[in-house]
């Protein structure tokens, strides 16, 4: 008999008290390694089932059933898929052991064996199921003790994908996100946790939950035989990991699809929409060190997603290729028809908040106000403040006509001492923004009257 199967760990998060682990086994057996018997005018084949679960303190689990495969007319068609799921409940945290046998009732020398170890963790932190390849997913309807987020998915026992299925359908899912917004990642590479493929990755902004699907879609028409890993990972938004897990699975592709056919982007987050030679583009003539540097002009006006993905790939590190494609697309989405006079039209706002406000070490677009300046403009009024009594060296813009911003909308910068010409932003009435209540405070070191006759407070309040 020719079998294989794997095992996985999901969770059910209860409330209140501990999680409940349940340990998942598909598998599946190649029906032509099968005897079948007649029954009925049909083929039939009984399978013997037997599975052994050990795991902590003398924990012991023994179940044993008959399974029969679909009957068929062999006159008429072939041997149907012999697929089936089995789910037990784990009571406890530890490592669990199985062994399950698939033998044949009348024939059970025919027979292959799984054998599997996982690991249960009941603690309440970010963690990951195990990653379900699919084969197939369709409407639950009633839910079953297989539904997973309203649908049945069917897994794939083996992580391989053809020329008859050239895709890697996922499904995992999350526990425990924290409620401070964080960054999903899902990646395809060629080595384990190395940098992400180009096209091969999916991004999504999470809030907090108990239970977070994770599924998606890559197409794998363009890449070529040979071995890769899905890779998960949750991130904060300085690009910390929280948590991760990844994958191997194989790819037989013998005539990948040419760089310049179309491609199916769905779900894809900040990855080129259609596959484009980017050695014709604007980015093109960049080396892989000033594409970092651009990476790090553009953090002041990029949206959350493509901030925490800049912050991934500068902490992280990512493939150049796929740095180039990110940097192309943010333009692309800025400008559809011209991405290259988009980048022109920054890279010179850039190069005038370099000259502005460039400090000792700094450059213009790494310090706080050039990255206000990047993101709003210039100000409408700006205060400056070298040396006031009692006071630190400060700044207050403000804006009145920016319609991105609240009216009279205003920051504060001032020079802490401890860095020479180093103006950090210390308050501002903008909402997302550094606000802080004790400003006054620290600009005037506790000295209020001097605080209440200062200019910073006189256009602070509008007097």
């Amino acid at each position: 008999m020719e079998g294989t199967g794997k095992a996985y760990v999901f969770y059910q998060p209860a409330q209140p008290g501990a999680d409940s682990a349940f340990l998942e086994i598909y598998w599946q057996v190649n029906p032509l390694s099968l005897t079948y018997q007649h029954n009925g005018g049909m083929l039939q084949s009984q399978l013997l089932v037997q599975t052994s679960i050990t795991g902590p303190g003398d924990f012991t689990l023994q179940d044993a059933f008959l399974a029969a495969t679909t009957p068929f007319d062999a006159t008429t068609s072939t041997p149907p898929p012999v697929y089936f799921r089995q789910r037990y409940r784990l009571p406890t945290a530890g490592t669990y052991y199985l062994s399950l046998q698939v033998s044949e009732k009348e024939k059970p020398e025919s027979r292959f064996i799984l054998q599997d170890s996982v690991l249960v963790s009941l603690e309440k932190k970010p963690s990951f199921s195990g990653i379900l390849i699919l084969d197939t997913l369709y409407k639950a309807d009633p839910p079953g003790p297989y539904t997973k987020a309203g649908m049945e998915r069917i897994a794939r026992p083996i992580a391989f994908a053809d020329s008859r299925q050239l895709n890697l359908t996922y499904y995992s899912e999350l526990y425990h996100a924290p409620a401070a917004k964080t960054i999903l990642q899902v990646t395809v590479s060629r080595k384990r946790k190395s940098t992400p493929l180009p096209q091969m990755v999916h991004t999504d902004t999470l809030h907090g939950g108990p239970l977070t699907p994770v599924a998606g879609t890559f197409q794998l028409q363009t890449l070529p035989s040979g071995n890769y890993y899905l890779n998960e990972a949750l991130f904060d938004t300085t690009g910390k990991v929280l948590a991760e897990q990844q994958l191997f699975f194989q790819i037989s592709n013998p005539r990948p699809v040419a760089p310049d056919a179309p491609a199916d982007s769905a779900g894809n987050t900040n990855t080129p929409l259609v596959y484009l030679d980017i050695s014709k583009t604007f980015v093109a003539k960049y080396t892989d060190e000033e594409k970092r540097a651009i990476l790090k002009m553009i953090r002041p006006v990029a949206d959350e997603t493509e901030l925490a993905n800049i912050n991934i790939m500068l902490s992280k590190g990512s493939e150049p290729l796929h740095t180039a494609y990110f940097i192309y697309n943010f333009f692309l989405k800025r400008n559809p028809n011209k991405p290259d006079a988009a980048w022109k039209d920054y890279a010179s706002r850039v190069r005038e908040v370099n000259k502005l406000f460039a400090e000792p070490g700094r450059m213009g677009y790494e310090t706080d106000r050039g990255n206000i300046y990047l993101k709003y403009g210039a100000p409408e009024e700006r205060l400056k403040v070298p040396s006031e009594a009692g006071a630190l060296p400060y700044e207050v813009w403000r804006y009145k006509e920016n319609p991105e911003l609240p009216s009279l909308a205003f920051f504060l910068f001032y020079q802490d001492g401890f860095a020479i010409g180093e103006y950090r932003l210390l308050h501002s009435s903008v909402p997302g923004e550094t606000y802080n209540a004790r400003w006054g405070e620290i600009l005037f070191k506790g000295n209020e009257e001097k605080l209440k006759n200062s200019r910073a407070w006189r256009l602070m309040n509008n007097e």
